[in-house]
């Protein structure tokens, strides 16, 4: 059993001795955008311009109450995708024009750039560890990402916006039990989750799963309670789960 000092986490924060799980896990999941790349405030702002554009052309909706409207969507759905389905906005046949229209074309490629350390990273875990992404966004967008990043064919899949179903994204229970099948891992205790996103985080602790949150520190204190383990880079994991290597 790995242990080590709760300070090659956040800090500041009491200093504690936590014991290492990875010896024990059979997957890992990665979220894709904000965790595998640090987060960038343009691409947060391009996908957000192509939404608002997308309500204002498509559903006739005013900019200055866009944000209104998206806010309203997640007050009961957890995506803004989802909620545009739930109340009949878009059907089945207009779901992929949608994502097309909000990722394609957008610059997020060319903005991330090639990182080595992270394919060394991830294919120095241990052969038996099963290696998956785990996104909120579509296969198409995943792919691009991570051919840009220089890992792809380093993952064993991806479970994307589709293959959960865009009324049961991450985190709903849902996502977390398709994810789980589609890696072959039948106990949540042997799945490890790495995301940005504290609602993600705290449905796959909930659900039984490791879950370490990826991003800035002050940011993961708002709800320290999501989270088995925070780190600023993704880069950092060997550091907390050094069994899984």
């Amino acid at each position: 059993i790995f242990s080590f000092c709760f300070c090659c986490c956040v800090l500041p924060m009491p200093v504690e001795v936590c014991s290492d799980q990875g010896h024990k896990a059979e997957a890992v999941f990665f979220d894709l955008d904000d965790t595998l790349y640090p987060r960038n405030r343009v691409i947060d702002d391009i996908v957000n311009e192509r939404i608002t554009s997308y309500l204002v052309m498509k559903l006739k909706i005013k900019p200055e109450n866009c944000q209104l409207f998206r806010d309203r969507l997640h007050k009961s759905y957890p995506l803004t995708i989802s909620g545009l389905v739930g109340e009949g906005h878009l059907r089945s046949h207009d779901i992929e024009p949608y994502l097309r229209f909000i990722l394609d074309p957008n610059p997020i490629p060319s903005l991330i750039g090639t990182n080595p350390r992270l394919r060394t990273m991830v294919t120095n875990l241990r052969p038996s560890i099963k290696k998956w992404v785990f996104t909120n966004s579509d296969r198409k967008h995943t792919l691009r990402v991570l051919a840009a990043l220089g890992c792809l064919n380093i993952f064993d899949g991806v479970i994307d916006l589709l293959a959960m179903g865009v009324m049961s994204p991450k985190p709903t229970r849902d996502a977390y039990e398709k994810a789980m099948t589609a890696a072959t891992v039948r106990d949540p205790s042997k799945c490890v989750f790495l995301d940005d996103n504290l609602n993600n985080l705290r449905g796959a602790r909930a659900f039984g799963w490791t879950a370490i949150h990826v991003g800035s520190p002050e940011f993961a204190e708002r709800d320290s309670s999501a989270w088995d383990f925070s780190v600023s880079s993704v880069l950092d994991l060997p550091r907390v789960m050094p069994g899984l290597f």
